[in-house]
């Protein structure tokens, strides 16, 4: 998987681990600007399955806490 996502993205590009929904994720920046935001199913040490966000409008709240309540 990640072979894959650094055939996507090149030098101007990087990548972070973040935390998202409590589980780690990569946070894909491009020419400085945030691109996108992967997470990952992880079943015995292998990828089963990768969910790539790039939506803006979903991308904005990333970093913003949410309260939750019931």
């Amino acid at each position: 998987m990640l072979r894959f996502l650094a055939g996507v993205y090149d030098a101007s590009s990087s990548a972070d681990v973040v935390i998202v929904n409590g589980a780690p994720a990569l946070r894909l920046e491009l020419d400085g600007e945030l691109e996108a935001v992967a997470t990952f199913t992880v079943a015995d040490g292998v990828v089963t399955a990768a969910y790539i966000v790039r939506n803006p409008h979903k991308l904005g709240l990333l970093g913003t806490e949410r309260v939750l309540t019931r």
